[in-house]
């Protein structure tokens, strides 16, 4: 778990609820300066609304606190009695309906000095359901902080848990890239966890991806995120993961170029075929498709009959790849047919057709 997460966020919840009542009660009875021109009316029903709290008479709370909001909605007060009500459901853990109470301070009171605390409050429930295994109740909550509380430092970490759930939980590989997306642009000073978020990006493109014969767009996605982890983030430790994962990807556009080639040798078309194999040799130099592109330009040119040429790839296949042990002795194979050839018709019959 990352430093930042509640580890016991439901009994943080019952602290905040009740040392929060101690302290708007301690407000109530020696008012801030800003609320030194409130209604005195106001300020006696919010008083009274803080006493039945400290009693554990949460009802009869909200009962002034509701008052509060509809009979002086202009005071300073409002918005104090609008988050004392989600305290009331919040200490009797009723959380949904506490952060309903709660974001109603956002949406009634958007100058409230109360947001960031609103935001804590809703960020604390939303781990607390996350924890207790109810992920699609936490994930609604996460959504309203990052919505309406942008540019606090629980934003971010609210949108990774939004974009975790959809790639861990889900697999729903789509919505995450959604969710990471978002996160990356929006939330760049999540710097714990960006890389990860890059990583996984790439992940979720890379599975989007179609089998190799289709179009390789989201392929193409995941490269961009694996390099961008290798040259943004090069002390991180999913560097090591995107540069294996990385491999994979290219392989993969590799591995559509080789069969490409191979098609159009199987079709007689040996010419085109080298165009595609050659494409491999320059641009997927380090996939194991190398060595197949070089055995079958050798082949090419066995069929166009130019054995010299065929021989000199199927001599590097043996000299460059001696790993690939099957590959080798098919080489070795060719090798001999070549030889027969060139003894049959002569070697300077041979260059004249290279």
């Amino acid at each position: 778990m990352n430093n930042w997460q509640y580890s016991k966020p439901i009994n943080l919840l019952l602290v905040l609820c009740l040392g929060l009542g101690l302290f708007f009660s301690g407000c109530a009875k020696k008012p801030l300066p800003w609320s030194r021109d409130l209604d005195r009316k106001a300020l006696k029903l919010f008083n009274e609304g803080q006493d039945y709290f400290n009693r554990g008479k949460y009802w009869s709370a909200r009962r002034r606190y509701n008052k509060v909001i509809r009979k002086f909605k202009r005071s300073r007060y409002a918005d104090n009695a609008q988050f004392m009500i989600g305290e009331t459901y919040a200490v009797k853990r009723r959380y949904e309906i506490a952060v309903e109470a709660y974001h109603k301070v956002t949406e009634r009171y958007p100058a409230s000095e109360l947001l960031s605390l609103v935001a804590e409050k809703e960020y604390a429930i939303a781990m607390y359901f996350w924890e207790d295994g109810a992920k699609k109740t936490a994930i609604d909550i996460f959504s309203k902080v990052v919505d309406a509380y942008p540019y606090n430092d629980l934003a971010p970490k609210a949108q990774y848990r939004i974009a975790d759930y959809y790639y861990t939980e889900k697999k729903d590989y789509a919505e995450a890239i959604v969710q990471y997306e978002r996160l990356i642009d929006e939330f760049p000073q999540g710097g714990a966890y960006l890389a990860e978020a890059v990583f996984r990006l790439g992940i979720s493109h890379l599975e989007e991806s179609l089998m190799w014969a289709l179009d390789q767009e989201s392929t193409d996605l995941a490269i961009l995120q694996f390099k961008r982890i290798i040259n943004e983030f090069p002390q991180s430790p999913y560097v090591a993961k995107a540069r294996e994962t990385l491999t994979r990807a290219i392989s993969k556009k590799a591995k559509k170029e080789y069969k490409t080639g191979y098609f159009y040798y199987w079709e007689g078309k040996y010419e085109a075929a080298r165009l595609y194999y050659d494409s491999v040799l320059e641009t997927y130099s380090d996939t194991p498709w190398v060595a197949d592109s070089i055995f079958d330009i050798g082949r090419t040119y066995y069929k166009e009959k130019k054995w010299l040429l065929a021989q000199e790839y199927f001599n590097k296949v043996q000299k460059e790849y001696p790993k690939r042990v099957k590959l080798v002795a098919k080489a070795a194979k060719m090798l001999e047919k070549c030889a027969r050839k060139i003894r049959k018709i002569g070697r300077a019959s041979c260059r004249e057709r290279v």
